[in-house]
């Protein structure tokens, strides 16, 4: 059984989201007249923008990630999977009360499947699988901020702000982007890399501590067949995606408390050729973040956890827990450097495996996976990160354990 969904988190120059796998043919980089023309529209785009707003910001950012299962799973294999992403953005102060800002992002992927193809696992051992190759538009939308009120529309990644945790984003593994509760949800996952949906959303901080999150989304964002054409529709027969999220944040603690819903999709029993998808898939979350020992160790240690669940007549999956440590400013010398250890789990649910009873030959209870990650910076636009993720039961199923080893290698430039 192959990875139904993905995920990956927005170009924050370190982490992404991700989605549904659609095989393309694979060509180079120089052979796809779409990849120049999605990036020569783009730059035209920045570069007028930088032009007529000095203050705009320009960035670039380029991953590749070399990677070999080394047991278990589909096939013991060797692959790598690269994303360009480019951005685009500025903020226009009307008074000191209120402004404008906006973003647009555009990516390029080769599109190989290493979890699909070769793991089999469902967490996605990396964030940059998109399932499919592309050059595209990502992210495209304008934001309203007055005193304390913020209101967003465009196409837009939930993952930027629901759901995350930047100590969390330093793992490859996507589980630690956005749980696989929400990720794996609906007929087309909600909005995140690399299909993102037409989405409003409203944002209150009620004090210096407690910030309120409330967005409705395009409750099918993207088409996979057309993996490289941003998706931009709104029908009844897709319904609506909304999340709510109240956030609390002080020096030393963030806590996430969130809830989801989608009000059309289909049950895992229902047969689709009478019955029509419909309300009640939903899900709920809670996340936290901590510093540990901030008088004793010179380091930066965070430690966080996330405890997720979903409605399990809609998805495979009806639970998902995870943790771990993030250690950084490992020295004086060493003050970009971050190591870490993760582990994350995710619960097959009961209708899903009764369901595929006769096309699978054993289920497992679920999915694993353990990571242990060091991202170190060699230039200043030049990081590398290697990882090992041993993932036991990979899509949930009785199959040997997978063993993967691999290298992260970024470029990073913003101007």
């Amino acid at each position: 059984m192959s990875v139904s969904r993905y995920k990956l988190t927005m170009i924050s120059l370190n982490n992404m989201t991700h989605k549904t796998p659609c095989k393309s043919p694979n060509v180079t980089f120089f052979a796809a007249p779409s990849v120049f023309a999605v990036l020569a529209a783009f730059a035209v785009l920045a570069l007028s923008a930088m032009h007529y707003a000095k203050s705009a910001e320009l960035t670039a950012q380029y991953d590749l990630d070399l990677l070999k299962n080394t047991q278990g799973g589909i096939s013991t294999k060797f692959d790598y999977i690269d994303l360009l992403s480019l951005s685009v953005s500025d903020t226009h102060s009307f008074n000191r009360e209120s402004q404008l800002s906006y973003f647009v992002s555009a990516f390029y992927s080769n599109g190989h499947a290493f979890s699909e193809d070769i793991v089999g696992d469902d967490h996605v051992v990396s964030n940059l699988e998109g399932g499919a190759q592309f050059a595209k538009l990502g992210e495209a939308w304008v934001d309203y901020q007055y005193q304390n009120l913020s209101i967003l529309f465009g196409l837009y990644d939930i993952n930027s702000e629901f759901d995350v945790l930047q100590s969390a984003n330093l793992f490859i593994n996507s589980g630690h982007g956005i749980g696989n509760d929400i990720g794996l949800s609906g007929r087309n996952g909600p909005s995140i890399y690399p299909y993102y949906g037409l989405s409003a959303r409203i944002k209150l901080a009620l004090n210096s501590h407690h910030t309120l999150l409330i967005a409705a989304i395009d409750g099918s964002p993207g088409d996979a067949s057309t993996p490289s054409a941003p998706a931009i529709s709104l029908s009844s027969d897709d319904g609506v995606f909304s999340i709510a999220q109240w956030q609390y944040e002080n020096a030393d603690h963030i806590w996430l408390l969130g809830a989801w819903h989608y009000t059309k999709s289909q049950a895992l029993t229902s047969d689709t050729r009478f019955e029509r998808a419909r309300s009640g898939n939903w899900g709920a979350y809670v996340r936290h973040e901590q510093s540990l020992f901030t008088e004793v160790f010179q380091p930066q240690i965070k430690g966080f956890f996330r405890l997720g669940i979903s409605d399990s007549e809609f998805n495979k999956y009806d639970g998902f827990v995870s943790a771990g440590i993030n250690v950084s400013q490992v020295s004086g010398m060493r003050r970009d450097d971050s190591f870490g250890a993760a582990v994350a789990y995710t619960d097959l649910g009961d209708d899903f495996a009764r369901v595929n009873a006769n096309t699978v030959d054993g289920f497992a209870n679920g999915e694993l996976n353990i990571e242990l990650t060091y991202r170190t910076r060699l230039h200043k636009y030049v990081f590398v990160q290697p990882t090992v993720q041993y993932i036991k039961h990979p899509a949930g199923i009785e199959q040997d354990s997978a063993l993967v080893a691999g290298l992260r290698l970024s470029l990073q430039f913003a101007h």
